[in-house]
């Protein structure tokens, strides 16, 4: 996962936060200065962050081709979970064709999204988290569900796809959440072996 480094207020999209590409220009602009502040914002160096070939692979083709890579097994495949921050992040510097991305970045999930195992599931499945990472037995039901609805809202328009698993930011997980998770349509979720060993 990867937050969203500056979450003001977006001058290109007033109804939405700054995410990568437009944080990281308007910063080295000199725009993100806030009063009391003698640096620009967000202080960490996106483009070192973003940019690592190992997080463009990851964030546009390798999990597709280590579920191509396991295709011949009828019903391997795999779960990966990703923010929606991220996922937006990742589309604002694909917009732009920057460090790495490109405007198809979504492609080669969204082809082993459609890979089927003999089940009829789908081999890569980009199971259900928060919008932003939010730990889900620390927040009130009201932001636990806006968070997981706002992850499916994203999830559904990058890879036309919604799972109906959870995983847990950190793997907190507290039976108190799971009548949240049923409203939200999500039928299994990742636990850790601490909370079933309990």
């Amino acid at each position: 996962d990867q937050p969203v480094y500056w979450a003001d207020k977006s001058k290109d999209k007033p109804e939405s936060k700054q995410f990568a590409e437009e944080s990281n220009r308007l910063k080295n602009t000199g725009s993100n200065m806030y009063s009391g502040s003698a640096v620009a914002h967000p202080t960490n160096n996106l483009e070192e962050i973003f940019s690592k070939a190992d997080r463009v692979q990851a964030y546009q083709s390798s999990p597709r081709n280590a579920v191509n890579s396991i295709k011949d097994i009828s019903n391997a495949g795999a779960q990966l979970s990703i923010s929606a921050g991220l996922m937006e992040n990742i589309q604002s510097l694909g917009a732009k064709n920057q460090w790495g991305y490109s405007a198809n970045w979504m492609n080669s999930y969204k082809e082993a999204i459609g890979w089927k195992t003999t089940g009829g599931f789908s081999r890569l499945d980009v199971v259900g988290f928060t919008y932003d990472h939010a730990l889900s037995p620390l927040v009130s039901e009201r932001t636990l569900i806006k968070q997981i609805k706002a992850h499916q809202y994203v999830v559904n328009k990058y890879y036309g796809y919604v799972s109906k698993g959870y995983w847990p930011a950190e793997a907190a997980f507290s039976e108190r959440i799971i009548k949240n998770l049923v409203d939200c349509g999500i039928e299994w979720s990742v636990i850790s072996n601490s909370h079933l060993a309990r």
